[in-house]
């Protein structure tokens, strides 16, 4: 990048930041030029590669990933494959910036569809590319095929207009045929479900996903970590037509922005390892967004919207508790608002509950277990579960074996084993043979899921809805790492009572109904609660 042009990057970032200090964007032709010119070090990068594989293996699922059941609905994956192959371009040098080599790993992490394998790059944790454009999929009643619409069109029907028309194409491709590739490979983190209705259904706007993040949540179709292009056009049935600039937001807002090229932004960004291994904090509004909270009636009960109860006044016999995480700033607040609702539903005699689990991404498993417990005090919970093996969690297992007994237990602040272990499930054990405990806390996913009724995404209809290594593994320190700023991977695989085999993450069981979103339900959350009771109680 000509330094002229570089000099005036910095002084047009700093001037959108004075002007919109909460929320600037930017040309997002100009933000990708600034990320293009970050240089690329191939001694970095295959240093980072051969680090990382260490962490991957622990992965539990990347054996059965290479090779998925036939009912996995997306395609399978072969993570160490993928990173070897990423390995040769870096040693080749066929990377011409930083952002190409981190494109390549995110690509990678994001294809397998897991929000508990994530990984966020040292230059893709600046800007997120974006254009202004939310879409949605409406259907008229529910039953009926959805057509696509602006989100300004869709609204401007809702309320009566009759001049409106749906989008046809996106750059020259039919528009479902767009949208459903677009789901399959989009690169933003929403791209965590494993199911491709739920993938489609992710482009688009959402209030839960809103109400826990505290954020306008567009749809990963206005959303991107990486490079979408400069531009889409959107060609409407009435024979008009849109071009959309791609425009670049910062992911979290700075204070200032004292890089005058992407050499600059490199050094602070990849080579700083005081921020390797921090957090990413995305932008926050203050107060949780308006148009979101105007979408859910008053609750009359709720902790920080971790969890809340609603009692919609569209029926007069069902309550509704909103979960949308698991991991919540208080767990023994969440199991008490949990309490709470039940007694209140209870007085008011509600006698239907609906357990909204919505863009829930799981978290803490005892929090699950323990909501659960409340709603079913007495049915037996079967919480069975396996780590993958291979050399480095052998190492792990044997030090823990080696150690004294003392050690063992001092270490961790316990008298007994039994106090690590509840429930017993079965029978009791005696030695770290019989049963191995590592804490990292790590989350997998935090519940199991049963599902009788979806918000179905694709606008169409059918009837069919161990490698191990040869050598010790021994790791450089996180703190000491370059080129990444967080990570994530899931450790440990739970299974189904009677199938110690198939995790349950690949067990896929679709839904016993299809209902299609209308524009109400999009706007209204209780909307979307009465369709629900409706199917699940009132079709019963």
């Amino acid at each position: 990048m000509p330094l002229q042009a570089q000099h005036t990057q910095k002084s047009l970032v700093l001037k959108r930041i004075n002007r919109y200090p909460a929320q600037p964007t930017f040309s997002g032709d100009l933000v990708h030029k600034c990320l293009m010119s970050m240089p690329f070090r191939s001694d970095l990068a295959e240093n980072f590669i051969e680090e990382y594989r260490k962490y991957v293996q622990f992965h539990s699922t990347i054996d059965i990933l290479k090779d998925p059941p036939s009912t996995y609905p997306i395609p399978g994956v072969d993570l160490m494959a993928g990173l070897d192959w990423i390995l040769n371009k870096a040693r080749n040098n066929e990377y011409s910036s930083q952002f190409e080599f981190d494109s390549d790993i995110t690509k990678l992490i994001l294809s397998v569809h897991d929000d508990h394998l994530d990984i966020y790059m040292c230059s893709t944790t600046v800007f997120q590319f974006t254009n202004n454009m939310a879409l949605v999929s409406v259907s008229s009643d529910g039953i009926e095929l959805p057509r696509v619409y602006t989100w300004h069109d869709a609204e401007l029907q809702h309320k009566g207009e009759k001049n409106v028309s749906p989008v046809e194409s996106i750059d020259g491709i039919d528009v479902e045929g767009y949208l459903e590739k677009l789901a399959s490979g989009f690169f933003y983190p929403l791209s965590s479900a494993r199911d491709p209705d739920a993938l489609y259904n992710s482009l688009f706007p959402s209030h839960p996903r809103s109400l826990y993040t505290s954020t306008k949540e567009t749809g990963a179709w206005a959303q991107n970590l990486l490079w979408p292009g400069s531009s889409h056009t959107l060609r409407f049935t009435n024979g008009t037509s849109l071009k959309m600039a791609t425009l670049a937001r910062f992911i979290t807002p700075p204070d200032t922005f004292n890089y005058r090229n992407g050499a600059s932004l490199f050094e602070k960004l990849c080579l700083d390892t005081d921020l390797a291994f921090t957090p990413i904090t995305r932008v926050r509004d203050p107060k949780f967004p308006q148009d979101t909270l105007s979408a859910y009636p008053t609750p009359f009960v709720n902790s920080s919207y971790h969890i809340s109860g609603y009692f919609p006044k569209l029926s007069n016999d069902t309550a509704v508790l909103v979960v949308p995480t698991f991991k919540p700033d208080n767990p023994v607040e969440f199991s008490d608002i949990a309490k709470a609702f039940i007694s209140n539903a209870s007085a008011l005699h509600k006698r239907k509950i609906i357990i909204d689990l919505s863009s829930n991404g799981g978290g803490f498993l005892q929090s699950a277990i323990d909501l659960f417990r409340i709603f079913f005090p007495t049915a037996p919970v079967y919480t069975a579960a396996r780590y993958r093996a291979h050399d480095g969690l052998n190492l792990i297992t044997k030090a823990l074996n080696d150690a004294e007994q003392e050690q063992r237990l001092d270490n961790f602040g316990l008298q007994s084993v039994d106090e690590a272990v509840k429930p017993d499930q079965k029978t009791g054990f005696s030695s770290w043979k019989d049963l191995y405990v590592l804490h990292l806390d790590l989350a997998a996913a935090g519940y199991q899921t049963a599902v009788n009724a979806s918000r179905d995404g694709t606008p169409k209809l059918s009837p069919n809805e161990l490698s191990r290594y040869n050598h010790t593994v021994t790791a450089v320190p996180a703190a000491e790492w370059s080129l990444v700023r967080s990570a994530n991977l899931n450790i440990e695989n739970m299974f189904i009572k009677g199938d110690d085999q198939l995790p349950l993450q690949f067990v896929y069981e679709p839904a016993d109904c299809r209902r299609f979103f209308t524009m109400g339900q999009y706007l209204q959350q209780d909307q979307v609660w009465d369709e629900a009771r409706k199917v699940g109680f009132d079709l019963i």
